[in-house]
């Protein structure tokens, strides 16, 4: 004997998920770990290089709270860097990442999602001073993808993560970039051994770091 497993497609919309993350737990009722969705980003009319895009969101983790956490399952179609120039200094607080993403990419959402995303606190040590950031768009962490362990060694100034349950293989870390195949993405970790770099995740899914400046 064994057994077959098969995926379930729920039909549904913003409004109908906002109402269960109000009433009921939405990792219980509509999204469990591995569950996708797709999020269409809007043009910026006033950003000629931010084009239309269409993504699928996935579930790589849910607290003991039960709060859902969400990563792109692949990379946007354009690259970008950390920082205008190679450095780490500041973390992911003062990163120009950090900015793009919660001041220009967050207001093209669907507004009915931007009303659901819930902030995030981020912690990092950053020369032995904790930091800290409230964000409703975020990169993982080194610890998030990898575990604590790692994490030890790349970036301790990782604090109060725990590994995503979806990214426990290396295999669920691939990400591909449109057109382009298997490719690498930033994570917020700066990297420990270097004040130009930040930690990322490589093609194969593996660790690595780098400094990539525009």
């Amino acid at each position: 004997m064994f057994d077959i497993t098969k995926r379930t497609t729920i039909t549904t919309d913003w409004a109908q998920l906002k109402t269960v993350q109000e009433q009921m737990n939405l990792a219980e009722i509509m999204l469990e770990v591995g569950s996708e969705f797709p999020i269409c980003l809007e043009a910026d009319a006033d950003n000629e290089n931010d084009a239309f895009e269409q993504l699928t969101a996935q579930v790589v983790h849910v607290t003991k709270e039960g709060r859902v956490m969400v990563v792109l399952k692949d990379c946007m179609e354009k690259m970008r860097a950390m920082n205008d120039y190679a450095t780490n200094k500041g973390g992911w607080k003062d990163s120009a990442m950090r900015k793009w993403l919660n001041e220009d990419v967050l207001p093209r959402l669907p507004k009915e999602l931007q009303a659901m995303v819930v902030p995030r606190t981020i912690r990092q040590k950053i020369n032995g001073e904790e930091v800290q950031t409230q964000d409703k768009l975020w990169l993982p962490s080194f610890t998030e993808m990898f575990g604590a362990e790692a994490a030890a060694e790349w970036t301790p100034g990782d604090l109060g993560d725990e590994q995503f349950e979806l990214f426990e293989s290396e295999r669920s870390r691939v990400k591909e970039v449109p057109g382009r195949g298997t490719w690498w993405y930033w994570l917020c970790s700066p990297y420990a051994s270097d004040s130009a770099y930040f930690c990322l995740v490589g093609s194969s899914g593996d660790a690595d770091d780098y400094c990539w400046k525009i």
